[in-house]
């Protein structure tokens, strides 16, 4: 019942100490628990993990274990794990399973962003994109470092044998590469696009479909509009790379069987901030606009991931900037819209 936190690393900085797989960037990343089960009012911190990380994405298990993932460091840093037997308290030390590398042929390294989740059993699946690091004085235009990212990977982790495989399942030698990547776990190549990671889930046969971003590249920032679309396995190659919603969004699925796949989506409507849901039948070839949870004028949303274990009607986190302000309004949708409660229940917390 003990809430674990896990927050405010940037890649660290040379003061923390020696990277040895990768370099520093800025933050320390900490570790805190509640003092109590289910009480947020009091924390302890402890120190139970390298300071030198970032992106922290924490799985518990059936058996109690539970896994921490991170990049060890900055972009130019391999990613790990760390695996806790005891609730948290200790961890063994970061193993890693996404290698960064130094290219040959250009002047840039290889990088990574994973999206980390439960799968079935005693597996916990992992699809990721590969981040193309340029060094800061040259890439392919002069324009020095991107967020340019390409590809979509997929592979799963047995937690009880300790074994990586891929979809096909042929066992994987760790750590991950580029090039054994693409020869081994590539889900989608995308070209001349360029791709953020999202999410991936099983359907009930265990078939892992994916979500992730596509865009053109317009530039140092933007990385172009970013359409989520939908990849699957069918049980013997990886189907899709159809829009969900036809334009640029970002959000989470439900895969509730090989061919039934919903998504609740945040874009731009006219002009207008729109949260819904969008739903196929046809294993994601195609999509339908289902029910519209919110809506707002002028504004823009902000989506989080499905949250874990959640009641169908507080699904995900909604943050919302209003126009002309500086502050954001906060909203927990389900599948009957925005949980709701009294105005005078209600306070802005100035900070």
């Amino acid at each position: 019942g003990y809430i674990h936190i896990f927050y405010g690393g940037h890649g660290g900085t040379p003061e923390h100490g020696e990277n040895p797989l990768g370099n520093h960037h800025y933050g320390r990343n900490k570790h805190a628990v509640s003092k109590r089960p289910l009480d947020i009012t009091e924390w302890e911190e402890l120190d139970t993990i390298p300071p030198i990380g970032t992106y922290n994405q924490a799985i518990k298990m059936d058996n109690g274990d539970f896994y921490l993932y991170y990049r060890h460091g900055a972009h130019r840093s391999d990613w790990v794990y760390q695996k806790s037997t005891d609730n948290g308290r200790t961890f063994t030390p970061p193993f890693s399973f996404l290698k960064h590398k130094r290219r040959d042929d250009l002047d840039a390294v290889d990088s990574w962003y994973p999206w980390v989740g439960r799968g079935q059993g005693d597996t916990i699946i992992v699809s990721y994109d590969y981040h193309l690091c340029w060094d800061r004085h040259a890439n392919i235009d002069g324009r020095g470092h991107t967020t340019e990212r390409r590809n979509a990977f997929y592979m799963e982790f047995n937690t009880k044998t300790g074994v990586w495989r891929n979809v096909a399942g042929e066992e994987l030698e760790m750590p991950i590469i580029r090039e054994y990547a693409e020869e081994k776990t590539l889900a989608a190549s995308t070209g001349k696009l360029w791709s953020f990671n999202s999410s991936a889930h099983l359907d009930p046969e265990g078939r892992p479909h994916i979500a992730t971003n596509l865009g053109a590249d317009l530039g140092v920032k933007t990385g172009g509009p970013k359409q989520t679309v939908h990849f699957r396995w069918d049980g013997k190659a990886w189907v899709g790379g159809t829009s969900v919603a036809g334009t640029e969004s970002r959000g989470d699925f439900i895969a509730d069987s090989a061919n039934e796949v919903r998504y609740i989506l945040a874009y731009k409507e006219n002009g207008d901030g729109v949260v819904a849901w969008w739903n196929s039948t046809d294993g994601g070839g195609s999509f339908k606009k289902g029910r519209q949870l919110l809506k707002r004028s002028g504004s823009g949303f902000a989506i989080s991931s499905m949250i874990r274990n959640a009641h169908p009607d507080a699904r995900v986190i909604v943050a919302e900037k209003p126009p002309g302000t500086d502050f954001r309004r906060m909203h927990l949708l389900g599948d009957n819209g925005p949980i709701r409660r009294a105005k005078t229940d209600s306070r802005v917390v100035k900070w």
